[in-house]
């Protein structure tokens, strides 16, 4: 028997480890978002960011595969990442998706980085 996905169950995305697969996950309408990957900025061909708060390293060498990062929690509750191209450094995962997906500017206040639903672990992109 072939096991089968209900959608009417299917609250939020299923976070898999492999970065080939394409996750997906209906919104509040019941329409079916899909996962959409950006280059970030500064770290284009190293690094791409996801409308669902994942974070995946691109290959960059025969013995290196792309990868999803692992992200931890700050000491304020977000969950961040380290990147690096020639020094390491620890960015904020929601402030990735925003400036990816939303034209953020990190250092302006042209737009703001707002959890509407009040959980900082949540980085999956909504626009209201």
């Amino acid at each position: 028997m072939k096991p089968t996905t209900n959608l009417q169950n299917f609250t939020k995305p299923y976070l898999e480890l492999d970065p080939n697969k394409r996750l997906f996950a209906p919104d509040d309408t019941g329409k079916i978002i899909y996962e959409i990957w950006k280059d970030i900025p500064k770290f284009e061909g190293y690094y791409q960011v996801s409308n669902f708060g994942r974070i995946k390293s691109l290959s960059r060498y025969q013995s290196k595969k792309e990868r999803i990062l692992t992200q931890s929690k700050t000491n304020h509750g977000y969950l961040s990442v380290c990147l690096s191209v020639v020094d390491k450094k620890r960015y904020q995962t929601h402030q990735l998706v925003a400036i990816c997906f939303l034209n953020h500017k990190p250092c302006g206040l042209e737009k703001v980085v707002d959890h509407k639903d009040n959980d900082r672990i949540n980085n999956n992109l909504s626009k209201y």
